[in-house]
C-alpha cells in the first residue's frame, strides 16, 4: 500500500503522497503504512481486519436482478390503533446449565421480512437454528445500516442504530459461514468504499502537487471489521481516524476473550464498548498512546461457545454491558444433520446484498463528495416510528411496568435493566428492518418507520426477554436460585451472626448489583431460607446451613 499521510494542523485529512517529492514537508506526520485497508489485511496480532470467503455477487449484477417488489408503509392514525397479534412463539425453561430446551420460534411476520427470508433459507440449508441465523444476520445488518442512519427517540434525540449481539453455539456448526453470510457482504462494500478513497487521494495529491489546499475535504477510509481486537486496540486505531464508528465480528473465542478478559479492569478499559452502543461521546485520555475522543458508534456480533453469555455477564459487573447486548442460546443441530441442504442461492441472497451495498453506497457518496462534516449520529439520515408508533411503544412499557416492579423485588437486576432498554432495543431493530427492507427491493427508505415493522420488533423483544430471563437464571445472575447459592457458598462451613452474613452479602453477586436495596433483598432472601428449612438458626445466633 502506498504511504499514507496527514497534515499537522489538520490530523483528521489524509493525503496519499506516494508519488510526490516530499523534501521539505516538515509539517508531514508518518501514520504506518498498515494502518488502513481496501478489503482488509492483518494489522498485528491484537488488531486484524479480515474479509470472509464467500462468493458476494457484483453491486451490478444485484441491482439487475434484485426483484423490485413495492414497499409501502402502512398508515395508521390515532384513531385507528393497531391491534397487537399474538405473538407465535415457545420459550420452554431450561433445564440445563447454558442450554436452552427448545429452539426459538419467532413470529411468521418477522421471518417474513428480508433478512427473515435469507435466515430461513441459510438456517435450512446448513441446519443451524433458524433465531440464531436471524438474530446473526440482523446483528450484521445493522453494521450496514448504522454507517449511514439513525434512529430517534420520541423527543427526537438520535441514536445509533448498530446492534450488540451475542450468539452460543458449540463447534463444528459452521459459525464462521452463518457470520459471514452476513458480514462479508459489508466486508466488501466496505473495501470497494476504501478503494474510492484512495483513488480521491492520489487525484487530490497530483492537482495539488503534495500541498492541498485548507479548503479542500480530504477524504477518509473506512473501518471495515475487526476479527481480534481488544477495546484499547480500538481506540487506539480509532484515534488515527476521522470517526468513531467501530464493526467487531467473529466466530472465535478468541474475540470474546479480547473484549471482556477475565481481570477486573473491565469497567476501565470498555468505555468505547459502553458509548457506541447509543452513539455517545468517547473522551479518551491514555498515558504513553493515542487516545479517541469523539462520538462512538458500534456494531457487535460475535458467535462463540457455550457460556459466552455466562462470561460476558461476569465480565459486565454492573457497568451496564449486559443490558447492552442482545444473547442468544439456541441448542445445536449436532448429531441430527443430514448435510443435504446445500447453499443459499445467488438470488435468495440478492436482497440482503443489495441494501448492504446501498448503506455503503450512501455512506461512500457523502465521505468523498461532502463537506467534511462527521459522521455522527445527529448527521446521518433520521428514522422515526409515527406518531401512533411512539404511542405503542409507551403503551407496551406501562403494560411491562409491574413486571420491572416484581423483577427488583426478586433482584433479576440485569433483566430489569434490560427490559429497561425495551424502547432502545426496539427502534434500533426496527430501523434494521425498515431500511433492509425497502433497499432490498429497490425502494427508496421513508423516514417514517411502518407500525407492522415497529410490531415486529416489539414482539421479537418480548420474545427474547422471556429467552433472556432463563439465560440469566442459567449464568447463575439472578434470580433465587443465583440468591441462595451465594448464601451458602458464603457461609461455607464458617459461623456468622444474621448481621455479619447481611454485611458480607451484600457485596456480592446478585445482591450487589441491586445498589441499596441490596440489604433488604438480603434479609427477605435469608428469612425465606430459615422458613424453607434451608438454613437454621444455631443457639449460638449464628446462622448455618442444613
Amino acid at each position: 500500500m502506498s504511504d499514507i499521510y496527514y497534515r499537522a494542523d489538520e490530523p483528521k485529512i489524509l493525503m496519499d503522497l506516494s508519488d510526490i517529492d516530499l523534501k521539505g514537508a516538515d509539517s508531514l506526520e508518518r501514520i504506518p503504512d498498515d494502518q488502513y485497508s481496501d478489503h482488509g489485511v492483518n494489522y498485528d496480532e491484537e488488531f486484524q481486519f479480515t474479509e470472509y470467503n464467500l462468493d458476494v455477487v457484483p453491486a451490478v449484477a444485484i441491482e439487475k436482478a434484485a426483484p423490485k417488489v413495492e414497499y409501502k408503509a402502512v398508515k395508521v392514525g390515532p384513531d385507528k390503533p393497531v391491534d397487537k397479534p399474538a405473538p407465535k412463539r415457545s420459550v420452554v425453561p431450561a433445564s440445563k446449565p447454558e442450554v436452552l430446551e427448545s429452539f426459538i420460534q419467532l413470529s411468521d411476520d418477522i421471518m417474513g421480512t428480508v433478512i427473515g427470508k435469507l435466515s430461513r433459507t441459510i438456517s435450512d440449508c446448513v441446519e443451524f437454528p433458524e433465531a440464531s441465523t436471524f438474530l446473526s444476520l440482523l446483528g450484521s445488518a445493522s453494521a450496514a445500516v448504522a454507517a449511514n442512519y439513525a434512529v430517534q427517540y420520541r423527543t427526537g434525540s438520535p441514536i445509533s442504530t448498530g446492534l450488540y449481539v451475542i450468539i452460543e453455539q458449540p463447534p463444528a456448526t459452521q459459525k464462521s459461514y452463518i457470520l459471514g453470510m452476513g458480514m462479508n457482504p459489508y466486508s466488501m462494500a466496505m473495501g470497494d468504499h476504501n478503494k474510492k478513497v484512495k483513488a480521491t487521494l492520489n487525484e487530490i495529491v497530483e492537482r495539488y502537487n503534495g500541498k492541498t489546499p485548507e479548503n479542500v475535504v480530504i477524504p477518509r477510509y473506512g473501518f471495515v471489521v475487526a476479527t481480534d481486537a481488544t477495546s484499547a486496540a480500538m481506540d487506539k486505531h480509532l484515534a488515527e481516524c476521522s470517526e468513531g464508528r467501530f464493526v467487531v465480528a467473529s466466530a472465535e473465542q478468541s474475540a470474546l476473550i479480547s473484549l471482556f478478559p477475565e481481570s477486573n479492569s473491565f469497567a476501565s478499559t470498555n468505555e468505547l464498548i459502553l458509548k457506541g452502543y447509543a452513539g455517545e461521546y468517547v473522551a479518551g485520555m491514555r498515558g504513553g498512546r493515542a487516545a479517541f475522543s469523539g462520538i462512538a458508534n458500534g456494531t457487535v456480533v460475535l458467535i462463540a461457545q457455550s457460556g459466552t453469555s455466562r462470561r460476558v455477564l461476569s465480565a459486565s459487573n454492573g457497568s451496564g454491558m449486559a443490558e447492552r447486548f442482545i444473547f442468544m442460546a439456541e441448542p445445536s443441530m449436532l448429531g441430527n444433520r443430514d448435510f443435504e441442504g446445500g447453499f443459499p442461492s445467488t438470488s435468495e441472497r440478492q436482497p440482503f446484498e443489495t441494501a448492504v451495498r446501498a448503506c455503503i453506497s450512501k455512506y461512500s457518496d457523502k465521505i468523498i463528495d461532502g463537506d467534511g462534516e462527521s459522521l455522527d449520529p445527529e448527521s446521518l439520515e433520521q428514522l422515526r416510528a409515527s406518531a401512533n408508533g411512539y404511542q405503542m411503544i409507551k403503551q407496551a412499557r406501562k403494560d411491562m411496568e409491574p413486571r420491572l416492579g416484581e423483577l427488583k423485588d426478586s433482584g433479576d437486576m440485569v433483566l430489569l435493566s434490560w427490559l429497561g432498554k425495551f424502547e432502545t432495543h426496539v427502534l434500533k431493530i426496527a430501523a434494521v428492518l425498515h431500511v433492509f427492507e425497502c433497499l432490498g427491493s429497490g425502494t427508496k427508505v421513508s423516514e417514517t418507520i411502518p407500525d407492522k415493522v415497529l410490531l415486529m420488533a416489539m414482539d421479537f423483544i418480548e420474545t427474547m426477554s422471556d429467552h433472556m430471563s432463563d439465560l440469566l437464571h442459567d449464568a447463575g445472575e439472578s434470580g433465587k436460585d443465583a440468591e441462595e447459592e451465594a448464601v451458602i457458598m458464603t457461609i461455607d462451613g464458617k459461623r456468622f451472626s444474621s448481621r455479619e452474613l447481611k454485611q458480607r452479602l451484600k457485596n456480592k453477586k446478585p445482591f450487589k448489583a441491586m445498589g441499596k436495596t441490596g440489604y433488604k433483598a438480603v434479609e427477605r432472601r435469608i428469612e425465606k431460607m430459615i422458613n424453607e428449612g434451608t438454613l437454621v438458626v444455631r443457639t449460638d445466633g449464628s446462622i448455618g446451613v442444613v
